[in-house]
């Protein structure tokens, strides 16, 4: 998943209450089109709606869209088979089996409900300005709100892209508009936990400029089973 990242966005757009994506070009005013959210990328950030209509944000280099999932998002079968496809490589590496292996659709739409679910989508063929070019899923990440002793958090979870987009980079931009999206809320920490198992995994997150904080054992296990690095943003 790990790659180089990508230059500045260069178009946002988002869903109206029918479902249906619009995209509006940065380079052109389209005076029929909602006002803009701000840029999120590498080099800008701006403020992320919390919850209501689905927000995306276009990489025109790439043809990559990463999109916070609001009402109008009905993709939660797709995630779910990007979930199980991704995870599929840690069956007998990981002890115990992740989460993932026993989750559903009713549980990716909880999860999605009870936080804030991020998808990766490619496009075939770019769209026309102002007309919709649906594409395909291709990655995710959950995140939630949570606080500990030290304060709040963004705690991101369930990070996927399917097998046959890995090594290009889409973890990176995910993890791009999560700490966008941490920022808008002025929380300054982001968390996120690893199977002890997977040391390359702790080698794409150590190089996001997150660190180890501490351990997780699940129940049943006398030894740590995970590790949680942390972010300070």
């Amino acid at each position: 998943m790990a790659g180089n990242l990508p230059r500045p966005y260069r178009s946002v757009g988002n869903r109206d209450g029918s479902g249906k994506r619009r995209e509006v070009s940065t380079d052109q005013p389209n005076p029929r089109a909602a006002p803009r959210q701000p840029l999120i990328g590498p080099t800008r950030t701006g403020p992320v709606p919390t919850r209501g209509p689905e927000t995306n944000v276009r990489d025109t280099t790439k043809d990559l869209l990463i999109a916070i999932a609001g009402g109008a998002f009905d993709q939660h079968e797709r995630v779910l088979e990007i979930l199980k496809s991704a995870f599929a490589g840690q069956d007998g590496i990981v002890d115990p089996p992740s989460s993932v292996t026993r989750l559903t659709v009713e549980g990716v739409i909880r999860d999605a409900e009870a936080g804030d679910l991020l998808t990766a989508e490619t496009r075939k063929d770019p769209a026309p300005p102002g007309e919709t070019s649906e594409g395909d899923i291709v990655g995710c990440l959950f995140t939630k709100v949570e606080e500990d002793a030290d304060g709040p958090l963004l705690y991101a979870y369930h990070l996927a892209v399917d097998p046959a987009y890995q090594g290009h980079g889409i973890g990176h931009r995910l993890f791009d508009t999560v700490t966008a999206l941490a920022a808008a809320r002025q929380i300054r920490r982001l968390q996120i936990m690893s199977r002890i198992e997977l040391k390359e995994l702790h080698a794409f997150f150590t190089g996001m400029g997150f660190r180890q904080v501490g351990t997780f054992t699940h129940d049943g296990y006398e030894q740590p089973t995970s590790l949680r690095f942390e972010k300070q943003l």
